[in-house]
């Protein structure tokens, strides 16, 4: 995201008068997620730092790389050599005047038997009470991380959006870290890129467009529907080199792919059909389990895909529309690859073990809507120790086997109906006994 000037040890311990409490704290990561974490703030003082450790007598400090930034200063401090799967406190500010001590916790260290939590959601703009509402839903849930598949605010150009959307966002975002993709109302603005640390290819933050990144045994695609990415082009033969090594990598039991524009979608926009000519056949080749999309504002959960042919009792690639997060809803139709649909504010809880990739999508009630398990039967690799680092940003990871047929939802609504315990029962049943491996 910055540049990273090189300090002078003794520029840390400098006090000085009086400075404000910072604002927008926010986490990422630009590298592993087990050993690497990233904060980012604002405040109205040039220089900043955090100081950290695994109690609240921290012990250590990073110097932010610092910018002027509309009227105050934006910083960045990345913490690397830390532990995984620990929780460490933290208080980032300028000088001796720091704000409140805040807790994260590092991915576990990549290994196909991790299991953890993390939120989907997307197209947030808009509606700040119906956004308070999904965030204050997500956070009750305690994500690992959350993915977010675009639109965060309404024009990417208007830093006063993005003021509200970040007083909203933080008392989330400030312990959880948050990965976000691009979404056509950033229009790739620079100041998406630069408030943000996100996952890169090759540790600059240039190449943030799109990247993959591990977290335990899932293997991450954050794509870019607003630049090129029909077949040839730069990012297609990126995904697919990418995704080539990561079906190779029994460390990662399932791959998840994240980007804007829906393949698959029955709302107002529709599917994007040059987005499905260049990418589905590709998931599929390889394995994905699950994409998450946005744009279209519902929630649908597709069928599983093969042979570009959803499956009714089948296998495959299923696809998510969420882009329920505070943009004015629209209304949402079936399609003959539709499992369920409903227009509505929500996220997506996602729980993760070697074994099953559990979805529920919940509403800005709290009431679950729609509920989906996918199986990976594979045989898990000998225990690797949970060693190695966590989270290449582009370096491949990933594979596995995949999954056998999904559970059926088990929310109800206008959209879809409600299974019933006898077919739910069976498709378990059948679910456990046809595991599929990637290729």
């Amino acid at each position: 995201m910055l540049a990273r000037p090189l300090l002078a040890a003794a520029a840390l311990a400098l006090a000085t008068a009086s400075y404000a409490a910072p604002s927008q704290v926010h986490l990422g990561w630009e590298g592993p997620t087990d050993t690497t974490m990233t904060v980012t703030w604002r405040s109205p003082d040039p220089t900043g730092q955090v100081i950290y450790g695994t109690s609240d007598a921290y012990g250590e400090v990073a110097a932010a790389a610092s910018i002027a930034y509309g009227g105050s200063w934006l910083h960045e401090a990345r913490l690397t050599g830390l532990s995984p799967g620990t929780t460490y406190h933290y208080r980032a500010g300028a000088g001796t005047d720091l704000g409140p001590d805040r807790t994260f916790t590092t991915a576990p260290a990549r290994s196909a038997r991790a299991a953890f939590r993390f939120a989907a959601y997307g197209d947030s703009r808009t509606d700040d009470a119906a956004r308070a509402r999904v965030r204050a839903g997500v956070q009750a849930r305690r994500p690992a991380f959350s993915v977010d598949s675009g639109d965060l605010v309404e024009n990417g150009n208007d830093q006063a959006m993005w003021d509200e959307w970040f007083a909203t966002m933080e008392p989330l975002l400030a312990t959880t870290p948050f990965v976000s993709v691009v979404g056509n109302h950033e229009v790739n603005s620079a100041r998406f890129y630069q408030q943000f640390a996100l996952p890169n290819r090759d540790g600059s933050p240039d190449t943030e467009t799109y990247a993959s990144w591990d977290y335990g045994n899932v293997h991450f695609l954050s794509l870019n529907t607003e630049i090129a990415y029909w077949a040839g082009s730069e990012q297609t033969q990126w995904l697919e080199a990418d995704l080539a090594a990561a079906s190779a990598d029994p460390r990662v039991r399932w791959i998840v792919a994240v980007f804007h524009r829906p393949p698959y979608s029955s709302g107002s926009h529709g599917s994007n059909m040059s987005v499905r000519e260049a990418w589905s056949a590709l998931f599929e080749k390889y394995g994905v389990d699950v994409v998450f999309n946005g744009h279209d504002h519902h929630y649908e959960r597709s069928l599983a895909f093969a042979n570009g042919v959803p499956q009714r009792d089948g296998a495959g690639v299923v696809y998510v529309v969420t882009g329920g997060a505070g943009a004015p809803l629209y209304g949402v139709s079936r399609s003959d690859f539709t499992a369920f649909s409903r227009s509505v504010h929500h996220f997506v809880e996602v729980d993760v073990t070697p074994t099953t990739l559990s979805l529920e999508a919940i509403d800005d009630t709290g009431a679950v809507i729609d509920a989906l398990t996918l199986r990976n039967d594979a045989p898990l690799p000998p225990d690797d120790g949970a060693g190695g680092s966590g989270g290449g940003s582009g370096s491949g990871g990933g594979g596995g086997a995949g999954v056998a047929p999904p559970v059926v939802n088990a929310g109800c609504g206008s959209a879809g109906g409600a299974a019933s315990l006898a077919s739910v029962l069976a498709l378990v049943a059948a679910a456990a006994g046809r595991p599929r491996r990637r290729r």
